[in-house]
């Protein structure tokens, strides 16, 4: 459970260790010492994780951006079924 290889693995991995680490910290039976080594881990690894989630939101974010800087809306970004539609609105921006 070695946080400094985290850098190398997937988000996945690094969580599922950050879980095992959870797991050693919730153990009744594990010693101070290993709960403090446990916990500084953890919370290196937590940092890590975090570092790669907001570099993945900002590619993702670069990703659906056109020329313009402005949100690209796609039918895979949208489900028209979350939305109720008017059909006078759009019968209305038809006719212009």
């Amino acid at each position: 459970m070695d946080p400094d290889n985290a850098t190398e693995e997937t988000f996945e991995e690094g969580l599922a260790k950050l879980e095992g680490l959870v797991a050693v910290l919730e153990n009744q039976d594990v010693s101070l010492d290993e709960a403090i080594k446990a916990f500084e881990a953890g919370a290196k690894l937590s940092r890590l994780l975090s570092d790669k989630l907001t570099k993945a939101e900002a590619r993702l974010e670069t990703l659906v951006q056109d020329a313009e800087g402005l949100p690209v809306v796609t039918s895979s970004t949208v489900n028209e079924d979350d939305y109720e539609f008017d059909d006078e609105d759009e019968d209305a921006e038809a006719d212009e």
